[in-house]
């Protein structure tokens, strides 16, 4: 059977689906828990990493952001009060991030908000479309990542 749906289409619903995902999660983080997504997203990748040295360069490396922008993130979140930065044991140069207990409750109060927006989203597209949405994402990344590498 042929399909009038083509890569193009594709590509534009998982542009699309990234952009108006991610504004409804920044707009629900700041108008609900008061914090934006980039921070948050810090938070909770820290939190998510709880008793490993989680460094800058380690989460500028995850997030495919420059040291100098999770620095920004990192100063602002510590003047919040919700993470400490401690020089590394290993080398004084690295700063180990940790949450503080403000930080963690930032953080749960988003896991929260996180089961509400999936909810959400699951309510209209789940079980047989989901499943069979995620294995295709997986195979294009599969593939894509496969070439990326070449």
């Amino acid at each position: 059977m042929a399909s009038d749906v083509t890569f193009r289409d594709l590509m534009r619903y998982v542009h699309r689906a990234t952009l108006l995902s991610d504004r409804l999660a920044g707009r629900w983080l700041q108008e609900r828990i008061g914090v934006d997504r980039g921070p948050y997203l810090i938070l909770r990748s820290i939190e998510e990493n709880r008793g490993k040295e989680v460094s800058q360069q380690a989460l500028a490396d995850h997030f495919g952001l420059t040291k100098a922008a999770i620095s920004r993130h990192v100063a602002f979140a510590g003047e919040k009060g919700w993470l400490l930065a401690r020089a590394s044991p290993k080398s004084r140069r690295v700063h180990v991030l940790s949450l503080t207990p403000s930080g963690r409750k930032l953080v749960a109060r988003g896991h929260a908000l996180q089961r509400e927006y999936e909810q959400l989203v699951l309510q209209r597209v789940g079980g047989d479309d989901l499943s069979a949405t995620v294995r295709s994402l997986r195979t294009l990344c599969e593939v894509l990542e496969s070439e990326e590498r070449r």
